[in-house]
Order: structure tokens, then sequence, then C-alpha cells
């Protein structure tokens, strides 16, 4: 596997598991509540630029969003 390939299946986990995390925190608030997930979301949005900066680093990988055929 291409380290890039690695590396952005790797952001995708990184992506999941913190959109868990901010459903976690309005589930069972955590002070502040709004506070914590706009951090989170900070951070989600840091990761979809990396992933961006990889799919053009590297665009023979077809590492794009992929949406199912209805």
């Amino acid at each position: 596997m291409h380290p890039l390939e690695e590396l952005h299946q790797t952001l995708r986990l990184v992506a999941m598991l913190l959109d868990s995390a901010a459903a976690q925190i309005r589930d069972a608030p955590s002070e502040p509540v709004r506070g914590n997930i706009h951090k989170i979301g900070k951070s989600l949005a840091e990761i979809f630029e990396v992933q961006h900066d990889i799919c053009r680093a590297a665009p023979e990988l077809n590492l794009g969003r992929k949406f199912e055929k209805q």
C-alpha cells in the first residue's frame, strides 16, 4: 500500500472516532458541551485539509470521496 494511501485511511479512521466523540459529548454532557464540540469540529477540519492535500499530491491514488451508486 502506498504510504499516502495508508495515511489517508488512518486519518479517515481518526475522523470517524472524533465524530463519535462529538456525539458522546452531546449525549453525555461534558461542560462546556458547545465549546468541546467546537474543538472537535476544528480538529476534523484540520484532518480534512490534510486529506485534501494528500489527494492533490497523489491524484493517481483516487482517494477522493467515494459515494455508493443508488
